[in-house]
């Protein structure tokens, strides 16, 4: 059995205080982007508004919303002038937010679900984070050179790569937890009603 796309859902965000929100990985699929009350509770989520010494208490916040769960963690990181050619100093702080969204059939597993996503992404990956960053940021950009082109298809690349390990991931452990006829009635509320 392999793993139904509607069942999790996963978002990345990164926050700069001059550029604001910006997705970074939206798992499965992009067209999530275009659902626009979807992306309100994303961008709205309460994480946003958590303070880091907050953190310490609040490891993640959950919030319901039609029958799904939106459980997010909020982590920060130091962008350095050598790992994004940009408008930051030497090194800024950036937030990064991670947002599992599951049904609330599934509630039990969402934890795991973000220890899961966090590892890959801040652990395993954190060098092509920097770089997926890099590539949405040039993407804002009008004017884009050959060495921009290539820059952002290396960070739309490195997307893929994550995707496809989280893809990997999820078939496997829905593959030992969950039979056919669970899946089947976890997935009776989809994300996209």
């Amino acid at each position: 059995m392999t793993f139904d796309s509607e069942l999790i859902h996963v978002f990345v965000m990164f926050y700069n205080r001059i550029l604001n929100i910006i997705p970074l990985i939206i798992y499965p699929d992009k067209p999530l982007e275009k659902k626009e009350e979807l992306m309100l509770l994303i961008k709205y989520h309460p994480i946003w508004y958590l303070d880091f010494d907050d953190c310490d208490v609040f490891e993640h916040i959950d919030i319901k919303y039609k029958e799904k769960i939106y459980c997010a963690k909020k982590f920060k990181i130091f962008l350095k002038r050598s790992q994004i050619r940009s408008v930051f100093d030497d090194e800024t702080p950036a937030n990064i937010v991670i947002i599992i969204v599951v049904p609330e059939k599934l509630k039990i597993y969402r934890l795991q679900f973000l220890n899961i996503v966090s590892e890959i992404i801040l652990s395993e990956k954190i060098q092509s984070l920097y770089k997926i960053i890099e590539s949405e940021i040039l993407k804002e950009n009008l004017i884009r050179t050959e060495i921009t082109k290539n820059l952002i298809n290396i960070g739309d690349s490195l997307k893929i790569e994550i995707k496809r390990i989280l893809k990997n991931i999820w078939d496997s452990y829905f593959q030992k937890f969950i039979n056919h006829s669970q899946r089947r009635y976890f997935l009776n509320s989809s994300i996209y009603n």
